[in-house]
């Protein structure tokens, strides 16, 4: 597992390096799975959010609260939901930060 610098997790965030489905469903006949997860620089995790084996989160990306993300998220990115998916882009210029969603019902 690799979380970059200038990373805020939250509380009650879980990061799963493995899974052990298969093994339980065969009886321990098959190996439990590994994969890596990778969090780049400068992201924020939002609390209770889970993020599955093997997955990369990209630079400057927001993870909204009690998501959960099973697939590789872009840099720059805002997501949420069960499963998370983009609703945005994070735009950074300087000091000043700027959040840009997709769709206006999300929350600005």
């Amino acid at each position: 597992m690799v979380i970059g610098d200038n990373c805020s997790i939250s509380s009650g965030v879980q990061i799963y390096t493995h899974d052990t489905v298969k093994w339980a469903l065969t009886g321990g006949r098959s190996r439990k799975q590994t994969g890596g997860v990778r969090i780049g620089n400068d992201c924020y995790i939002g609390p209770l959010s889970v993020i599955s084996m093997g997955q990369k989160i990209g630079k400057c990306s927001v993870i909204g609260a009690l998501s959960f993300v099973n697939s590789t998220i872009p840099p720059n990115s805002i997501v949420y939901g069960i499963p998370a998916r983009v609703v945005g882009k994070v735009r950074i210029k300087g000091k000043n930060v700027k959040f840009d969603y997709y769709n206006s019902n999300y929350c600005k």
